[in-house]
């Protein structure tokens, strides 16, 4: 009699085990939906562009210039040291944004102070961070020149300084705070860069 109950339980859990299967090939799975639709709305998602910087000279940096020829160029010279580059950087962020295709906006960080030093190791991942946080998409560019020699070049004391060139690659003005020519507050995206780059924009589409 034992042997016959321990087999008439044995059946009983075969079946039910049975009809349980049968139920789960039969109902939707939802853990499976749950998958399917993520994926769905992540492929409909659009793609964020992606932030880059690449480790070049000033030279290397003027030939970048030189290959925009037909748009207005704008180079922002920066440093994460720099309180009054941080603060302006999100309006220069914007003006690439609204004014790309006719104007080319690129960064030149100058965190190199010189010595021996490994850009890709110690000043790159600093960069990237802060850059990333910006959503800075357009060109960027690491000085591999100590800071110094970038301002020798643009004959400024010290960063905030902005560059613009026109549409024929050539200097246009140099922005910088080293004689308080913009006031006290010194120069600014929104009230001294964007307009010069509109007029320079629309004199040269006239």
């Amino acid at each position: 009699m034992r042997i016959v109950h321990w087999i008439g339980r044995a059946l009983l859990a075969v079946s039910v085990v049975g009809c349980g299967n049968s139920s789960n090939e039969s109902a939707p799975n939802s853990k499976a939906i749950a998958v399917a639709d993520s994926a769905v709305a992540k492929s409909t998602e659009p793609i964020a562009p992606e932030v880059s910087a690449d480790i070049k000279s000033w030279k290397e940096v003027q030939e970048w210039v030189a290959s925009q020829q037909g748009k207005v160029v704008v180079l922002d010279i920066w440093s994460n040291s720099c309180l009054e580059c941080v603060r302006e950087f999100p309006h220069f962020v914007q003006l690439h944004n609204e004014l790309q295709p006719q104007v080319a906006c690129a960064s030149l960080n100058v965190d190199h102070y010189g010595g021996d030093v490994d850009i890709s190791e110690e000043i790159k991942p600093g960069v990237m961070k802060f850059l990333t946080s910006r959503q800075a998409t357009m060109q960027n560019f690491i000085s591999s020149n100590a800071d110094q020699a970038v301002y020798k070049e643009i004959n400024t004391a010290s960063i905030p300084a902005a560059v613009v060139y026109d549409r024929d690659g050539k200097l246009h003005t140099v922005f910088n705070n080293d004689e308080e020519a913009y006031g006290p507050s010194g120069f600014n995206y929104e009230e001294h860069i964007t307009p010069l780059v509109k007029q320079l924009l629309a004199s040269e589409d006239s």
